[in-house]
């Protein structure tokens, strides 16, 4: 036994570290156990889990654990030569097992004294080994590396070396002939731990610069003859930029854990409605900041359990719809407009526009007087996003009880996000879930509304023109439209918006103000095009966004702040908040 406690405890962190990786790396491997032809090496992906942390969770002294994993390690071990014996009740109990090995493990991160109470599970363990007949097979049992426990340290067990890169997992025991001496012109690759804070740290550093970086490109516009300076300002620029985009990376990460767990969730749920549910899932390796991805899981998984409780039929109806009897769930993910969009998809039956409208009149949501195909889609598809509305006529324990997609919007909308449905009454539902790549910084167009300088996020511009040079035609209620190639999209003052009171930013001097003329930017939204006139524009900046004070966090269209180079605080507007208001004020 290790006696050094210090020393102990360091191999504890790592351990747990270790674990937590491999257990979300190995949750695919549980579920692609559904596939025949999967089975056989994705057995032996658990097994190889299960035992690491028999060996190694015994050696740094999390016995409990240890044990626990020993009685998962003697039923792999019989599926592993046997994997035909696998079926749906087995794939089940593994699943409960690895979510138990997650539940322990994070026990032991905050709290290791916790009681642990396995005995329930680990019984059902050992009942399904004794029926596959683990006594008798034995003989038949592919060989194992056996670790003693009491006189090996950890480094000894394979834990270590299952946590490697696959390449090095599949390397041949026979290196001397595969590893020849590096070449001068070969890079060496490896990796490291960091600690997250250590990397919020660095991205604040960047922010500030890029603040400092402003100042300075604002500040050597006054010197545009010295072509060395203008030399210099401009590799600051780019370096600056390419640190900025260096370190984001390191604070991205894919989102196909977060797509595992949503698969995990459809196999659940599917299981317990009995309804057969094809998942499919692509773009899963598309990245997101990672202070990203709390927020936006559980609205995930809360819409996931929606289209296979409500979305998706029994098997008998859809039979009757002539629709194959399993439904198909899908989830992708990609990037458009530098956002990234998640779409959630299922072959279910819709929803119904009367069901809806029904129950918000009851409720009193919407005006009597307005008859119901007045309503267009999107409108009435947003009803569902009203606190405590719901369709459902059974309460479950999955949904229905009228909390959840309220909840859902609220989470997106605080990563500055925005969730749109598509529906059609018996082919489906479409949830699209559109996020930035990361709140911290953004590309602006910085631009006049009422003399005062406002920042335009890059990535919700869609197209910028000069209003002198378009067709403006005025409607009725003082509305206008504006031609934009082959169509004629609504044109919303941001002047007759945003209130002239804002003043906690300075308004911009004469001499910049001179170089602003009437510009249009336009914004999508719900499907549809919406053109904001601004008095001027005055350039593009990358800004670092600042969290506005308790009193402004409610400010309609506004996002946050930014510093500008000029030293000015400027605001930056929400776009598709304000193309939302601008709809709901066009429905009305």
């Amino acid at each position: 036994m290790i006696e050094d406690p210090e020393f102990l405890k360091e191999l504890q962190k790592e351990f747990l570290d270790e674990v937590t990786y491999l257990l979300e790396q190995c949750e695919e491997s549980y579920l692609k156990l559904e596939h025949p032809e999967h089975r056989a090496t994705e057995l032996s992906n658990i097994f190889r889990l299960a035992h690491s942390m028999k060996g190694a969770g015994a050696a740094v002294g999390f016995l409990d654990l240890a044990g626990f994993a020993h009685k998962v390690e003697d039923c792999l071990s019989i599926l592993r030569v046997k994997p035909d014996l696998v079926d749906s009740d087995i794939i089940s109990l593994l699943l409960k097992c690895g979510d138990a090995f997650k539940t322990r493990v994070g026990m032991l991160k905050t709290d290791p004294s916790q009681h642990w109470d396995s005995e329930t599970l680990a019984a059902e363990v050992r009942e399904v080994t004794e029926r596959l007949g683990g006594a008798t097979i034995n003989a038949l049992e592919a060989p194992r590396i056996e670790t003693s426990i009491s006189n090996a340290p950890a480094a000894d067990d394979d834990f270590f070396a299952a946590a490697k890169a696959p390449d090095e997992q599949q390397a041949p025991e026979n290196t001397s002939e595969q590893k020849p001496e590096q070449k001068s012109g070969q890079k060496s690759q490896g990796s490291i731990k960091v600690d997250t804070d250590r990397i919020d740290a660095v991205m604040n550093l960047v922010g500030e610069l890029v603040v400092l970086k402003s100042q300075l490109l604002d500040e050597s516009a006054a010197y545009l003859g010295n072509q060395r300076l203008n030399g210099i300002t401009s590799l600051i620029d780019k370096t600056v930029r390419e640190l900025q985009d260096r370190t984001l990376s390191m604070r991205m990460t894919p989102l196909r854990s977060l797509f595992l767990r949503c698969q995990r969730i459809v196999r659940d749920v599917s299981v317990k409605l009995s309804k057969p549910i094809e998942f499919q899932m692509s773009g899963e390796d598309t990245e997101i900041d990672r202070t990203m991805v709390e927020l936006v899981t559980d609205p995930l998984l809360h819409m996931i359990r929606n289209s296979v409780d409500h979305g998706i039929e029994a098997p008998e109806k859809r039979q009757l719809t002539g629709k194959p009897e399993k439904g198909v769930v899908t989830i992708s993910a990609g990037m458009a407009g530098g956002r990234v969009l998640i779409t959630i998809q299922d072959d279910g039956a819709g929803i119904a526009r009367d069901k809806v409208l029904s129950k918000a009149r009851n409720r009193g949501l919407i005006p009597e007087s307005k008859e119901d195909r007045a309503f267009t889609d999107s409108e009435v598809f947003n009803l569902l996003f009203l606190p405590g509305f719901s369709t459902a006529e059974v309460v479950s324990d999955l949904s229905g009880r009228g909390v959840g997609l309220d909840v859902v919007r609220t989470n997106i909308e605080k990563l500055k996000g925005t969730i749109d449905i598509r529906s059609e009454l018996g082919k489906g539902t479409t949830f699209t879930i559109s996020l930035p790549l990361t709140t911290s910084i953004t590309d602006g167009m910085l631009v006049l509304v009422n003399k005062y300088p406002y920042v335009l996020p890059m990535d919700g511009i869609r197209e910028l023109f000069d209003l002198r040079k378009a067709t403006v035609t005025e409607l009725t209620h003082g509305r206008e439209v504006v031609q934009v190639r082959d169509k004629f999209v609504p044109l919303v003052p941001l002047r007759k918006i945003l209130s002239s009171g804002m003043e906690g930013h300075s308004p911009v001097t004469q001499e910049h103000e001179s170089v602003g003329r009437e510009m249009a930017a336009v914004v999508e939204y719900c499907g549809k095009l919406f053109a904001f006139k601004v008095d001027g524009v005055l350039g593009q900046s990358q800004v670092v966004l600042k969290a506005l004070s308790a009193n402004l966090k409610k400010t309609r269209g506004v996002a946050g702040a930014a510093i500008l180079g000029s030293g000015q605080v400027a605001l930056v507007l929400d776009m598709e908040g304000l193309a939302k208001e601008s709809f709901d004020g066009m429905a009305a």
